[in-house]
């Protein structure tokens, strides 16, 4: 880390953004002192979870490491101990989502002051929101000097995660901890991933700040401040050469290069032709058997579908067994819920799986149990148990504690694991761009509902790019979830400016190919 205290760490789609936070954490943890917390937050549970894998595989994780959401950690290190002083009464909070409106509002404007004036009712009844936590936080960290020292000599370190994603209150936050001088921080993410317009509109605080330029962004302002400690992490181990180059069109902070892990399957990008939904999903297929696409077994997304609105692939999603990504199934991913029956049955914890094994061969044992789980007849539970353990002990070389057996972990998942459909049916699935970022798929289709929104998806000015206008960003994070292959559509007919755009890509028009 700097002699300043505060890293920041600038890496692209693909790059591997939480192994080098983990790796960094790794080799800071000869300096933890036993005093003092070292907290790794990140903006998602299922994050949360794998960031506590990877560092178990490496060390036993003392108590003074905090690794959670930011929400979790704002809780732990500032409401719990500090809220007395805003006058609220801190061990008897509950903490909820948002708040919710029992009755219809007039118009989207409505809705947004009655959900404000409820959260700010319910904290005064000890019913606290996320939204409030980061409110509440960030005042009582601003009360006075002394409270911002007493956080900060806690904190050796921080390292946060995504930090695209942070909100200017967390940013603040963030700022007053390095000011004391206590705290070494280290953040990274990728700046053009920044999509947050939403998220300010889904605020249920009345006077958030936001930024007004796409410089204070918190990632580039705190960039901005610490140019001298400031790195970039240019390697991406996702895409394939064709599909880094086209992204890098978007990106003019800096160019990705692909990993040399990284096959040159010379498969192009395609723009598909055509306006019917229907007939853009069975060209998209066409085209990748055109290609012979192969499927990665351990990538859980085989097929993804991009847009703005849920509501594109909503009518077409049940005909074509394209399943929607919901915040339920990516908290719960097929993966998770197969691991979660494999761990119960052989009665170990995921850690203690992948000190005999590696992750790709544990997924791909999991894939293989769950085509025995729904195929073969048991006799009973102990015939299901004792075979998913023989299996266990002859595909890793290992013996199995007869003692140690998990059947009570098994209430909630064995049922969901048996009746759930093949990983091969269920490896298509429908998200709006915001909602995919972080995920990849071996074979993407991103689809634009008119002209317009094609041609802001596609511009490479940088000026444009860097606006405040999220839609020009849009693109770039949705291109990017591709890894083998990547096609584009318009549900409208493009006009000749943007045609010349696409094909001054390289993007090959679909009907060209298929007719060849």
């Amino acid at each position: 880390m700097s002699k300043n205290n505060c890293e920041v760490v600038i890496a692209g789609p693909g790059a591997g953004k939480t192994y080098n936070m983990v790796q960094k954490v790794l080799a800071e943890s000869q300096n933890f002192q036993s005093n003092r917390f070292c907290a790794v937050i990140t903006y998602t549970n299922a994050a949360t979870d794998e960031i506590r894998t990877r560092l178990e595989k490496h060390i036993k994780i003392p108590n003074n490491i905090f690794i959670g959401t930011t929400h979790s950690f704002l809780i732990r290190f500032f409401i719990t101990p500090f809220s007395h002083l805003l006058g609220i009464t801190p061990h008897d909070l509950i903490y909820i989502d948002s708040a919710k409106l029992n009755y219809k509002p007039a118009n989207k404007f409505a809705k947004k002051f009655g959900e404000i004036k409820i959260a700010e009712e319910l904290t005064s009844k000890g019913i606290v929101t996320y939204d409030k936590v980061l409110e509440k936080s960030y005042q009582i960290i601003s009360k006075e000097g002394l409270i911002a020292k007493i956080i900060s000599n806690r904190l050796q370190y921080v390292f946060i995660d995504e930090y695209q994603d942070t909100r200017l209150y967390q940013h603040l936050i963030v700022k007053k901890l390095f000011a004391q001088g206590y705290t070494r921080i280290s953040c990274v993410g990728d700046p053009l991933q920044s999509i947050f317009k939403f998220t300010y509109f889904m605020s249920q605080l009345k006077d958030e700040p936001q930024p007004t330029t796409f410089e204070e962004t918190p990632l580039l302002n705190l960039r901005a401040e610490n140019e001298h400690s400031t790195s970039y992490i240019q390697e991406n181990y996702r895409s394939t050469p064709t599909i880094i180059n086209f992204v890098n069109n978007f990106n003019k902070i800096f160019q990705q290069i692909p990993s040399p892990k990284n096959p040159d399957l010379n498969i192009p990008i395609y723009f598909i032709n055509e306006t019917s939904k229907q007939r853009i999903v069975d060209t998209f297929f066409e085209l990748k058997k055109k290609h012979n696409i192969e499927e990665e077994n351990d990538i859980r997304i085989k097929n993804l579908f991009l847009s703005r609105e849920w509501s594109i692939f909503e009518g077409i999603a049940e005909d074509n067994n394209i399943n929607r990504l919901s915040k339920n199934n990516r908290a719960k991913t097929q993966l998770q819920e197969i691991s979660k029956c494999v761990l119960g049955l052989i009665g170990m914890k995921k850690s203690e799986v992948l000190k005999i094994t590696d992750e790709i061969s544990y997924r791909k044992f999991c894939f293989k149990i769950i085509r025995t789980l729904r195929l073969k007849n048991f006799c009973d539970d102990q015939h299901r148990e004792n075979t998913v353990r023989k299996m266990f002990e002859t595909d890793f070389n290992c013996t199995l504690d007869k003692s140690n057996k998990g059947k009570h972990m098994l209430n909630d998942s064995i049922e969901q694991v048996t009746t759930i459909r093949s990983f091969t049916d269920s490896s298509k699935y429908y998200s709006t761009i915001h909602s995919a970022k972080g995920l990849e798929a071996t074979s993407v289709l991103v689809c634009a509902e008119t002209s317009n929104q094609l041609k802001k998806w596609l511009e490479d000015d940088e000026e444009k790019l860097r606006t405040l206008d999220d839609d020009y960003r849009l693109g770039y994070v949705a291109f990017s979830r591709a890894r083998k292959f990547l096609c584009i559509a318009c549900l409208s007919t493009v006009s000749k400016d943007l045609e010349s755009k696409i094909r001054e890509f390289k993007i090959n028009y679909s009907d060209e190919m298929l007719k060849s």
